[in-house]
């Protein structure tokens, strides 16, 4: 396996890999327009401290779900919207029927970037590369996220993935959504990121 390791500075996540220090996937997404977004951050006068607390939130819930997977055990869930996040993807484990294979897997693309990706396992017998989100609803932009995990996963293992997916945890009310992206998506998807990645590079690539 690869040596990676990741490097959290003031101007986004990056990697460190055989070939260089690499921007994180969601570093390149700050580049895409979020005119809602924005519009929400100035009329939230505290939309800093909200932001710090969702992200604390999924970082934990994550934190939760990748233990239990690899062991079993459910550490302290520090709140009730942790508890209610987890209860969710036990649900959805339950009804999907989803194999892991592995989780939290660190990964990195010769095209630019690095990452990591959530989960990887089977659906129905397919291999699935999955990405775990706590936010409101299930944006645009993640097909991007989830097409750049399946490449960078792709190049990493040399195994084929045959599905994508997004599965969404509610926070307030312990539900679940899933969102699965076929071969057409995840082409277009990798196209737009592909693009993105390079044009981050060519702003910002000398300054790493």
């Amino acid at each position: 396996m690869d040596e990676i390791q990741l490097i959290e500075r003031s101007d986004g996540h990056f990697y460190r890999t055989p070939i260089g220090i690499l921007p994180s996937v969601t570093t390149i997404m700050r580049e895409l327009p979020k005119p809602q977004l924005e519009s929400w951050k100035s009329r939230t006068p505290n939309w800093q401290e909200i932001s710090h607390h969702a992200r604390d939130v999924g970082s934990r819930t994550h934190r939760i779900i990748e233990r239990y997977l690899k062991n079993g055990t459910i550490d302290q869930f520090y709140s009730d919207e942790i508890a209610r996040s987890f209860s969710a993807f036990r649900g959805w484990l339950d009804a999907s029927g989803f194999e892991p294979v592995e989780s939290e897997r660190m990964i990195w693309s010769e095209r630019g970037y690095g990452g990591t990706v959530d989960l990887v396992g089977y659906l129905n017998e397919e291999l699935y590369v999955i990405d775990i989100k706590t936010a409101r609803a299930v944006y645009p932009d993640y097909s991007l996220q989830i097409a750049a995990y399946r490449t960078g996963y792709e190049e990493r293992t040399r195994e084929r993935i045959t599905g994508m997916g997004i599965v969404r945890l509610d926070k307030p009310t312990g539900g679940f959504e899933w969102r699965a992206y076929d071969d057409e998506a995840y082409h277009r998807a990798w196209a737009t990121f592909s693009q993105l990645c390079e044009s981050w590079h060519e702003a910002y690539g000398g300054e790493i």
